[in-house]
């Protein structure tokens, strides 16, 4: 899960309604509870020469913005095939948005969802109080996750909402030591205070910090995060064998397009589809 640079203070809260052109600037505008449960997309609004800057740095800023749109996108899809529960939208970098013509959040599946703005000064409040607000709202548990990782399958995100109702805290452990999922049915502060944001001690100092506390644990499986080229390359390699293999469900249907669009002949973004071909 990514961290994000801490956004300035807007001078009044809003609520952002994607499918709409109102911009609510009366203050921040409660979430509406449909079901008992949660599932929150933590991440950023797709801005130009924003967000995934350690990609950024190989693909550029064109490829890098379509491809934060696909990971966004296909998180987004997933969550709102979750009929179990009620999608929500958590972003950095939330502009006063009146949907301008092409604007990427103004369509299906992002529609289906409630939206606020991540508040906070750094990564671990914004991740804490995304949760906190959500949980006081009224809903019974919430499950979070952020655009990371493509290859996040359904399975672990409902048993994720499962185990989210029965254990204290849920976690999906990342292969870098992070972790790219976390759910709660109860607020705990200590959860996202002196934690190694971005190093490979942040799933284990969030266990730790639970077991202190005597708060019960579960984990779904283990996924790759997306945050540097070779990382890339290596989703790459293992999308390529799926396609051959004939995967009837991929998990990631716009970034499997993208990656598709960067081989040779097909009009990719150079030198990105040299890069990985």
């Amino acid at each position: 899960m990514s961290t994000y640079p801490a956004q300035p203070p807007l001078a009044t809260p809003k609520v952002f309604c994607p499918g709409s052109a109102v911009v609510h600037n009366e203050g921040m505008v409660a979430l509406e509870p449909a079901s008992g449960r949660a599932f929150v997309l933590f991440g950023r609004y797709p801005e130009r020469g924003l967000g995934k800057t350690r990609l950024a740095q190989d693909l550029g800023e064109e490829a890098t913005y379509l491809l934060y749109q696909a990971l966004l996108a296909d998180t987004a899809d997933k969550i709102a095939a979750l009929e179990e529960c009620d999608p929500i939208g958590a972003l950095a970098s939330m502009k006063q948005w009146v949907e301008p013509p092409g604007d990427p959040l103004g369509r299906a599946p992002f529609s289906r969802f409630q939206w606020m703005r991540q508040e906070g000064d750094d990564f671990g409040a914004r991740l804490g109080s995304t949760i906190e607000r959500t949980l006081a709202a009224g809903y019974e548990s919430v499950v979070l996750v952020g655009t990371d990782s493509p290859e996040m399958r359904l399975a672990e995100m409902r048993g994720a909402l499962d185990l989210a109702g029965r254990y204290d805290v849920v976690l999906g452990p990342a292969e870098d030591g992070g972790y790219y999922l976390i759910g709660m049915r109860q607020y705990h502060a200590e959860l996202f205070d002196s934690i190694d944001w971005s190093t490979s001690v942040v799933m284990e100092q969030t266990v730790a910090a639970a077991e202190a506390l005597s708060l019960s644990v579960a984990s779904v499986d283990r996924c790759r995060d997306v945050d540097f080229f070779e990382d890339l390359v290596a989703l790459f390699e293992r999308r390529r064998v799926a396609w051959d293999a004939g995967e009837r469900r991929p998990p990631c249907a716009g970034v499997d397009a993208w990656l598709r669009g960067q081989l040779p002949g097909q009009g990719g973004l150079p030198p990105v589809g040299r890069m990985l071909a």
